[in-house]
C-alpha cells in the first residue's frame, strides 16, 4: 500500500510530514525496483534480457505509482494532470528516481556483465553542446580546452571539423591532447541527455536536448539539493531540497557554482532552501 503522503500536495505538508513522505518514497522505490530485479532474475536464462530502465523520469515514477494504486484513485488523477516541469520539482518523485537508479545500478554492477547502449554517435543539439561546453570549461574538462583551441601545453588550433556527437568530440580531443586515465575527453550521453558526475561524486548534471539543465547535490545518505534551470535565457532557476538529510553550507556552495555559470543574475534564496548548518 502506497503511503497517502506520497499523493497529497507536497506544499501543504508539514516538515515532519515531508520527512515521512521522503522515507515512504524511498521504501516504495525499493519495493518497485526489487520487483523489477525479480523479473530480470526470472528471465536470466534468455539470450536477450531486457534490463529495463535505469534512469527513470518523473513521469515514469508517476506511472509506477499508478500501477500500484490504480488510475481511478482521485489523488493519482491529480498527479497525472501535473506537467513534467512540476513533477521534476517534487522531492518525493526525485527520491523515487534516485533510489531506483542506485538500487538498479548496484544490482547490475554486482551480478551482471552489462553494457549500456552506446550513444556516442547520437547527434547532440546546439543547445546541449553550448551548456555542456560551458560547464566543462568551468570544471576543467579536457575536451572543453581542446575545443577552445587552448589545450594545456599545445598551440592554437584554428580549424577543426564539425563536432556534433560525443564520439566526434572524443576523437578530436585525443587527436590534440595526450590521453590519460583521469581525463574527461567527451561528454557522456544517457538516453539522449548529456550526463556527468564530478570526481567527488557530490554533483551531477543532466543536460536535455532543449538545453534545460538539472543539477543534483549528494551526501553519502542520498540527494540533498536539486536545481532545475530553464532552457531559454534569462534562465529560470528552481531549487528543492531533501528535508530528510541535513544540509551544510558547502552543499549550497557546490550547487551555486554551476548555476551561476548558466544564470549569472540568479540571486541565491538561501532562506528559501531551509535550515543550513555552518561548516
Amino acid at each position: 500500500m502506497v503511503d497517502n503522503l506520497l499523493l497529497r500536495d507536497y506544499n501543504t505538508l508539514t516538515l515532519e510530514e515531508r520527512v515521512r513522505a521522503i522515507e515512504a518514497a524511498e521504501q516504495v522505490a525499493k519495493t518497485l525496483v526489487n520487483r523489477d530485479i525479480a523479473r530480470i532474475e526470472e528471465e536470466k536464462e534468455k539470450d536477450n534480457i531486457d534490463i529495463g530502465a535505469i534512469y527513470i523520469t518523473p513521469r515514469q515514477c508517476v506511472e509506477l505509482l499508478v500501477q500500484e494504486l490504480g488510475a481511478d484513485v482521485p489523488e493519482v488523477q491529480s498527479l497525472l494532470r501535473r506537467d513534467e516541469a512540476e513533477l521534476r520539482l517534487d522531492p518525493r518523485l526525485i527520491t523515487i528516481q534516485e533510489t531506483w537508479k542506485e538500487e538498479k545500478l548496484y544490482y547490475l554492477d554486482r551480478y551482471w556483465w552489462w553494457d549500456r547502449e552506446d550513444e556516442s554517435n547520437v547527434p547532440l543539439s546546439k543547445e546541449q553542446l553550448q551548456v555542456a561546453r560551458s560547464l566543462a570549461y568551468l570544471y576543467g574538462h579536457n575536451w572543453a580546452w581542446a575545443l577552445a583551441g587552448r589545450p594545456p601545453g599545445r598551440g592554437m588550433h584554428a580549424k577543426r571539423p564539425p563536432l556534433r556527437t560525443a564520439g566526434d568530440i572524443y576523437r578530436y580531443t585525443v587527436s590534440v591532447l595526450v590521453e590519460d586515465y583521469w581525463g574527461t575527453y567527451a561528454p557522456d550521453v544517457v538516453d539522449g541527455n548529456i550526463f556527468h558526475v564530478t570526481g567527488t561524486g557530490r554533483l551531477t548534471w543532466v543536460i536535455r536536448p532543449d538545453g534545460s539543465t538539472q543539477f543534483t547535490i549528494y551526501r553519502p545518505a542520498g540527494w540533498v539539493l536539486r536545481a532545475e534551470l530553464g532552457a531559454t535565457r534569462p534562465r529560470t532557476v528552481a531549487v528543492v531540497r531533501n528535508p530528510a538529510i541535513p544540509l551544510h553550507r558547502r552543499h549550497v556552495e557546490a550547487l551555486v557554482k554551476p548555476i551561476k555559470r548558466l544564470a549569472p543574475r540568479w540571486a541565491v534564496p538561501v532562506e528559501a532552501i531551509g535550515p543550513i548548518f555552518d561548516d
